[in-house]
This record gives C-alpha cells, sequence and structure tokens, in this order.
C-alpha cells in the first residue's frame, strides 16, 4: 500500500526544496574568472576562458551564430549542439533585460571587465536552473517506483547531492543532460502504465533532447530496448513512436547534423579515437578505473557523510536479516525489487556504470547519471530508517552532514580563485624576461611578451613530465621558475620529483580545502575535474637564480 502525503504540504515540501536547491547551485555563480589585466588580454586573444577546461568552447562557438540571420550554425559537435541553444537564448534574455551589454559576443571577444563574468554567469544559470528543476524529476521517479515520501526523500538528497551542487555551478552540458535523461526515464516509466502513442513520444523526445546534450546519454538506449522486448504486451507499432520522437529530440537539439553529417561523424570519431594509444600512465586499466569511479562516487559524488550511513544502514539491514526467523520480511524484499520499475532504474544504473569503462578517463562527471538515479533508491532506505525510532535522528544527521559538506564546496567558489591567487604572485615576484614552465596554458594565464612561457603538452593536452626538464632536441633545460598544479592526467614519475626538488625550492603554494568553521573535510586523491574550482598552485624558483 502506497503511503500518501496531503498534496498542500506536498507542494510546500517540494517548493522549499526547489528554493534550497536553487541558492545552493547560484551561491558563488562567478566563480573562477581569471584576474583581468588589460596587456595579457590584448596579447592573448585566443585565452578568452575560465578555469573550468572547457566553459568557454561553448561561448566561442557561439560567437559564429547570428540570430538576426536565422544562422544557428555551432562548428562544435564534440558534445552536441543543444547546451549552445540554451545558453544562447539565456544570453538573448540577459541581453534584453540589461544584465549584459549589446552585443555580448562582442563583450566575450574584448574581455570587457565588469561584463565578461556575467557572460559565464548567465550560461551557468541554464545549468543550475535546471539542476534545481530536476528534483521535481526525481521526485517522480521516487513516486512511479515506490511511493510519495521516497520521491520528496530522494528530491532532497538531490537538492544536497555534492556533485550535482558543484557542477550547476558549470556552464557545461552535464547537469542539462541529467534533467533530461531523468525526464526521459520517467516517460520510459510512464509506458509501462501506460503504454500511448503519446507517452512513447514524449519519452523520447526527452531521450533525443537528452542525447543531443551530451552523448553519453545514449547509454541509455539498451534500457529502452530491453524494456520493449521484455514488454510483449503491448504492439511495436506503438513502441517504435517512442524512436521517432527521440529522433525528433536529437534533430531539435541538434539540427545541423542533417547538413554537416560528415563533420558530426568525423568529430565522433576523432572522440573514440583519444582514448587509444595514450601516453603511459594516462589512463588506468579498467578493473581499477571501475574502482576508482566507486571511489570517486562515493568521496565525491554522494559525499562522504552519506557514503558512511548508507554503509552504516546496509550493516543495520544485514543484522536484521540475520536475526529474523521468518522468511517473511525476505520474501518481502525480493518481492519490492522484482518489480518492473525498479529494475528498469537499476537496468540504467548498471548501463551508465558501463559508460565510465568505455570512456576510459576518470573524469567524475561522467558518473553524474548514476549518483543522481542512485538517489531514488537510497531516499527508499532513508525513508524506512526514518520510520525506526532512533532512525530519524540517524537520517537527519546524515542530510545535515551532506548538506554542510557541498556548503563547504559552495563556499570555495565564493572565495578567490587559487589560479587568481598564483597569477598575482607572480606579477609581483617574477621579474621581467624570467623563464617559466607550466602544465597548462590557462593556469595560469600569464603574458608571454613579459615572460618567457613554456607549455607542457603531449598528445591530448596531457603535461608529459618526462621531458619536463629537456627542450624540444633533448638538451637540458631548467627554467628559472616552474608552475605546478594537481590537474594532470599523467602519473608524475619519481625522476620528475628527485630533478625538481635537487633544482628548485619551492616558494609559493596555493590551495584551498573545503571547510566550514575549523572542521575541514578531507579529499583524498580528487579526481581531475572536481578540483577545477580549487586546484593546488605551487611555485618553484630554480636554486641557482638570485
Amino acid at each position: 500500500m502506497r503511503e500518501s502525503t496531503p498534496q498542500k504540504t506536498r507542494v510546500l515540501l517540494l517548493v522549499g526544496i526547489f528554493l534550497l536547491a536553487l541558492t545552493l547551485r547560484t551561491a558563488g555563480l562567478d566563480w573562477g574568472i581569471p584576474a583581468y589585466d588589460a596587456e595579457t588580454a590584448k596579447v592573448l586573444p585566443q585565452m578568452r576562458i575560465s578555469y573550468h577546461m572547457d566553459e568557454d568552447n561553448y561561448l566561442w562557438g557561439l560567437t559564429r551564430v547570428r540570430p538576426k540571420s536565422m544562422d544557428f550554425y555551432v562548428p562544435d559537435f564534440h558534445w552536441g549542439t543543444l547546451q549552445h541553444y540554451l545558453i544562447e537564448a539565456a544570453l538573448l534574455i540577459a541581453q534584453g533585460l540589461g544584465f549584459v551589454s549589446r552585443p555580448w559576443r562582442e563583450s566575450f571577444v574584448s574581455f570587457r571587465p565588469g561584463e565578461y563574468a556575467r557572460l559565464f554567469m548567465v550560461g551557468r544559470f541554464v545549468s543550475a536552473l535546471l539542476g534545481s528543476s530536476s528534483i521535481f524529476l526525481v521526485y517522480s521517479l521516487g513516486n512511479k517506483v515506490f511511493n510519495e515520501r521516497t520521491g520528496i526523500w530522494a528530491s532532497l538528497m538531490l537538492a544536497l547531492l555534492p556533485l550535482h551542487v558543484v557542477n550547476s555551478h558549470y556552464l557545461t552540458s552535464d547537469v542539462t543532460m541529467v534533467f533530461f535523461l531523468l525526464l526521459a526515464v520517467a516517460g520510459l516509466l510512464s509506458t509501462l502504465e501506460s503504454p500511448r502513442i503519446r507517452n512513447q513520444v514524449w519519452a523520447g523526445i526527452a531521450f533525443g533532447l537528452a542525447v543531443a546534450a551530451k552523448y553519453n546519454a545514449v547509454f541509455l538506449l539498451p534500457v529502452i530496448v530491453a524494456v520493449h522486448l521484455l514488454q510483449k504486451e503491448c504492439a511495436w507499432s506503438r513502441k517504435a513512436w517512442l524512436y521517432l520522437g527521440a529522433s525528433f529530440g536529437f534533430l531539435l537539439g541538434e539540427p545541423y547534423v542533417v547538413t554537416h553529417g560528415p563533420e558530426f561523424w568525423g568529430t565522433l570519431k576523432r572522440a573514440c579515437l583519444s582514448t587509444v594509444n595514450l601516453p603511459e600512465g594516462a589512463v588506468p586499466p579498467a578493473l581499477s578505473l571501475g574502482a576508482l569511479q566507486l571511489k570517486n562516487m562515493t568521496l565525491f559524488g554522494l559525499g562522504l557523510p552519506l557514503s558512511l550511513g548508507l554503509l552504516l544502514f546496509g550493516a543495520l539491514a544485514c543484522v536484521n536479516l540475520a536475526r529474523s526467523r521468518s522468511s517473511l520480511f525476505a520474501r518481502a524484499i525480493l518481492a519490492r525489487v522484482a518489480t518492473t520499475r525498479l529494475l528498469v532504474l537499476l537496468a540504467s544504473l548498471v548501463s551508465f556504470f558501463v559508460s565510465l569503462l568505455c570512456m576510459r578517463f576518470p573524469m567524475i562527471r561522467y558518473t553524474l547519471p548514476i549518483v543522481v538515479l542512485s538517489t531514488v533508491p537510497i531516499a527508499h532506505v532513508m525513508q524506512k530508517v526514518s520510520l525506526l525510532r532512533w532512525g530519524k535522528a540517524l537520517v537527519w544527521s546524515i542530510t545535515l552532514a551532506t548538506g554542510l559538506y557541498s556548503c563547504a564546496q559552495v563556499a570555495i567558489l565564493m572565495q578567490e580563485h587559487t589560479v587568481n591567487q598564483a597569477i598575482r604572485w607572480v606579477n609581483l615576484h617574477v621579474p621581467p624576461g624570467a623563464s617559466l614552465s607550466q602544465g597548462w596554458p590557462e593556469i595560469p594565464v600569464l603574458n608571454p611578451e613579459k615572460y618567457k612561457i613554456r607549455i607542457f603538452f603531449s598528445g591530448e593536452r596531457m603535461a608529459d613530465f618526462k621531458r619536463y626538464f629537456f627542450d624540444r632536441d633533448g638538451r637540458s633545460f631548467f627554467p628559472d621558475y616552474v608552475l605546478l598544479d594537481d590537474l594532470t592526467l599523467l602519473e608524475i614519475p619519481e625522476e620528475f620529483v628527485k630533478t625538481l626538488k635537487a633544482n628548485y625550492g619551492l616558494v609559493a603554494d596555493f590551495r584551498r580545502d573545503p571547510r566550514l568553521w575549523r572542521f575541514t573535510f578531507p579529499e583524498w586523491d580528487a579526481p581531475h575535474d572536481w578540483k577545477y574550482s580549487h586546484p593546488r598552485i605551487t611555485i618553484f624558483q630554480r636554486k641557482t637564480t638570485s
């Protein structure tokens, strides 16, 4: 029997949770903008970036769009183009409201002070709004699979979920993809309840839009096909409408794939080839990658407080089962798990976990679909535990700790970025004409006419530490300063560390850890894209340099 919550109470709870989610996702929305320097901006016109490695690509892609001429071609099929169009719409609305000057493209290219940061804020608001709105979709999933109370708990969990909160501050397409993915899963469950053509079409459109936002969403397709193969009572003439809707949704979000097919397929081919023939140490083996992503989801996706709480819940459940003399409880659990809706949800989790192994790189943003969908079964466990006498205090303590962990991450976004601290130090302490080596050109952006700058990349934008202290001719080369960050995608060889210590001394160290009051949340081996908001920057000076 399903538990029911009064409608007025349910609406008030969901509105309150939405406002909580929106507050967490809009605080610090202006994070990570490079410190403005007129000379550097003039010398490096291509460096119109933020400290998220991919955000500027969306704005650069949109600089070619001409809305007045109805020309919306974006020459970037790497992620899908739906997010580009949503950002363009948001920027045009912001222009109309006077939040950004007209035209916004000029403000972006000219790095106009006071306007530049607002462009990123407007684009990021798309993610913040869709991320906050996702709580309604998670509520719907929880209600469909279990009951209303589970739905409410799931929406609260998503509102506080660390990975989702942090990624909702980014201009990129990950949170948008998850929003439409949730809509597609909810639509797929609706087709199980009522396989009408209308439900099939809407589920398909949502799925197509998810894929047009980011191609990772295609891993829901095996689940859709499996559901249709098992749903024998529904004719294929009806189920086919879902695939037609998916095609329409994809073309709606990525219309120029029709006229620029070779470019689209060429981009997909290059993306696939980018995961092969990588430098040694670039990606771990499949089993190690799976274990690493599970660790990342535990520590950073769900957050340590919630993960520890789940382990405790699991242990208590095992104890209760072991002490139970009757098999009725176990049979009831198995019967619950056997429901079709829950199987669809679990199959989606498995499919997207397989996607982590296919994409190879241990980026935590790839786990977003898994972490978000997992809030539904997690919420059901928490809802059941909260009904116990001792469970309510435990569940609310874990919920509060998870919220505080997310607040600590948001607090980082509201402080000066570590890269800007490093830029200020370099301008104050490094004399003009000095030579510097760094891994990424964006971290930090320095004036090449003021300093002799050397960037170390190998293959797919990976700093090759094995050749760090050699020039292109293979001769030893020791710059005056070495700037290191912890955003490398390659393992740092011990030989490099020994050479660095022998020839250089540490002169500056900029880091920022998530903390609330005097308590610091530990971050053990955080993944590359988790540290965009707070990379550690260390600066070393050559010992022979005066």
